[in-house]
């Protein structure tokens, strides 16, 4: 499985290039509409793939003190599949199986991670949608932690090391005539003219850190006091966030940013090594979001590349606790006219009123 990477770069450059030559030629034609920022495509149908690498490091550092704990997984790789459906478009990815996975020799295959992100959009509203679980981490930092320690030896691993997140957000733009991220993302529709907008987002979630022993490893931490003595972290929280959008459009290519931030209320269960009762810790702090894509679309043609990353900071028990979600997506597609039964469904008053077709 060696050379699964190869061959997607291969397939990304060779859509690239039959993109480009696709452009040449084309004239405007009765299956799209041009508004004032905006292509739409009425009678069109596309289909999408999604190829998807994504991280769930964590980092624990003990408060006051020296020294942290670093821990990371095996980039986990995600396949999926995007579409269009009565006016909403969606894009969905999941893990890939075992056997397509990067593997270690400490690593037990039995081990079982799953990884699932969905967004869809239509108009002004949008929901972003993630779940991870992830079991195994290496210890990334132990050279900084032993001395003795030589380049070329294994990292320590923990198999028993088990993150789970899952989060949801719902937001909606201001001004969705002058932006959208169905274009930016989905490539639903193509943006001509560069503009932004405006946001608002409600978000909630919750975040698991575990493992069959304490979190610090007692081995480099066993003066840490109250942060080496915490086995388990659960947290449940919600946000309100604002931010702004935009896209900056350059002919065929575009280049969309958005960043939010707001307060969020924190409820986090603490347990601690002995004590069968939950510590259980009220508080408010900060939450920032931030996504990036850059894309190109000729109206046949497409595809963009994102990044997405949210940062999780927590301070429990004198632990500091530092979770990044991050991961880099590919989206490839192609849009087709519409032919057969799906011309009949246009008859449909109904099929007609949800996609918005006169």
């Amino acid at each position: 499985m060696k050379n699964t990477i190869p061959s997607i770069f291969t397939a990304f450059l060779s859509l690239l290039l039959l993109s480009g030559l696709s452009a040449f030629g084309q004239e405007e034609d009765s299956l799209r509409r041009k508004g004032d920022y905006f292509y739409s495509y009425p009678h069109k149908f596309a289909v999408r793939l999604v190829y998807q690498q994504r991280q769930l490091p964590f980092i624990l550092d003990p408060l006051p003190g020296e020294g942290r704990a670093v821990y990371q997984s095996n980039s986990r790789r995600t396949f999926g599949v995007g579409g269009s459906l009565f006016g909403v478009s969606f894009t969905v990815s999941f893990l890939l199986p075992e056997s397509l996975q990067r593997h270690s020799a400490q690593a037990d295959n039995s081990i079982k991670q799953r990884d699932m992100r969905l967004n869809a959009f239509h108009n002004r509203f949008g929901v972003q949608l993630d779940r991870q679980d992830y079991t195994g981490y290496y210890l990334n930092n132990v050279d900084e932690l032993d001395s003795g320690w030589q380049d070329g030896e294994a990292y320590p691993y923990r198999q028993d090391m088990r993150v789970k997140r899952f989060g949801v957000g719902v937001f909606y733009l201001f001004q969705p005539d002058k932006f959208s991220y169905s274009a930016a993302l989905n490539n639903k529709k193509k943006q001509h003219t560069s503009g932004g907008t405006f946001f608002t987002e409600l978000y909630g979630g919750s975040l698991l850190i575990s493992g069959d022993s304490l979190l610090l490893p007692s081995r480099y931490f066993s003066e840490s006091g109250a942060a080496g003595r915490v086995e388990e972290v659960d947290v449940y929280h919600g946000a309100i966030l604002a931010g702004y959008a935009h896209t900056f459009v350059l002919g065929r290519f575009y280049l969309m940013g958005s960043m939010a931030i707001g307060p969020e209320i924190q409820r986090r269960n603490v347990f601690q090594e002995n004590i069968p009762d939950a510590d259980v810790q009220w508080s408010a702090e900060g939450r920032m979001q931030i996504q990036a894509a850059v894309g190109y679309d000729d109206h046949t043609y497409f595809w963009n590349i994102a990044y997405n990353s949210q940062l999780q900071q927590y301070e429990v028990n004198d632990l500091g606790v530092s979770v990044n979600t991050n991961g880099i997506r590919f989206l490839f597609g192609r849009r087709f006219d519409e032919f057969g039964f799906m011309n009949r469904f246009r008859k449909w008053r109904f099929y007609r009123k949800l996609r918005g077709v006169e």
